[in-house]
């Protein structure tokens, strides 16, 4: 289960990322700022996720769980 620290911690780790998130990390990602309540750093990842480019191939379990969250 995870922690709001936990994902806090591997939201900083995201941010100092250079390479592109693929969508399955995404999905993993977005799926923990739901469980902890932080739709902030989601639209934030969102955001982020977009100006790669790479928006435009997220899959059906993506949306879904962007759906559950907003």
């Amino acid at each position: 289960m995870e922690s709001i620290e936990d994902v806090s911690r591997v939201l900083m780790l995201v941010d100092a990322m250079t390479e592109p998130m693929d969508d399955v990390f995404f999905m993993a990602l977005a799926d923990a700022c739901v469980r902890v309540g932080r739709l902030d750093a989601l639209t934030k990842q969102m955001e982020k996720f977009q100006r790669q480019g790479l928006s435009g191939s997220l899959s059906a379990g993506t949306y879904g769980a962007l759906i559950k969250a907003y």
